[in-house]
């Protein structure tokens, strides 16, 4: 592990609005100038972290996979869509994204590692990818913060994404997908809390005299 003393407040996300509400959209160009299309399919405020999982999704235009769905579009409406879909992009998404970019101070990298038992199975109708497959189970991550100015590691470290999720009220979720969703954010929120405690513990032994 390596954490030098730095401010946590930048790892922390403050008033941010919630990403599953405001007006519905399909592309950012449906959204308010300003505003982005989220995973959510939501019109919202770019996220402050922005997470770069916005970029690779606004920027799939430049795959082959969407080249491919252009190549075999069977009529001319079909192909608008895709024409509309590129120029939302050129005027929305990219725009947003090199304006946050490049006022970013950190980078956040978190890698997930499989869990002891392999990937695991799929959950009828829950929808999941295998990263979030992954992500519903208990595994182990491992997570770098890097200051981009001075291009140096702030934190480094391996931690255990493990946390116990428990449905209360009477209009409790009980749909597979949302369920594994909120698994998955458990487990996601008890890797910060981690990584939080460790450094924590490390601002604390670096601030008492005589430390190194």
């Amino acid at each position: 592990m390596f954490f030098p003393l730095w401010d946590w407040e930048v790892f922390v996300r403050v008033g941010a609005p919630d990403p599953t509400q405001g007006p519905p959209c399909r592309v950012t160009a449906d959204c308010k100038s300003g505003l982005l299309c989220n995973e959510w399919n939501v019109c919202t405020e770019p996220p402050r972290p922005y997470n770069m999982r916005l970029a690779y999704r606004a920027l799939r235009v430049l795959s082959p996979e969407w080249t491919d769905e252009l190549h075999e579009a069977g009529s001319e409406l079909a192909v608008s869509a895709y024409d509309r879909d590129l120029d939302s992009v050129a005027k929305s998404d990219v725009p947003v994204a090199i304006e946050l970019l490049s006022r970013a101070k950190y980078f956040t990298l978190v890698l997930d590692e499989d869990p002891p038992g392999g990937l695991p199975k799929e959950q009828p109708d829950a929808g999941e990818t295998p990263e979030e497959r992954v992500q519903r189970e208990a595994h182990y991550a491992r997570v770098g913060i890097w200051d981009l100015a001075t291009k140096t590691p702030l934190v480094r470290m391996r931690a255990e994404a493990a946390g116990t999720f428990v449905p209360v009220g009477d209009r409790a979720v009980q749909s597979a997908g949302m369920l594994a969703a909120q698994q998955r954010q458990t487990n996601s929120c008890q890797l910060a809390l981690s990584v939080r405690e460790a450094i924590s513990k490390s601002e604390t032994t670096h601030a008492q005299p005589g430390s190194p």
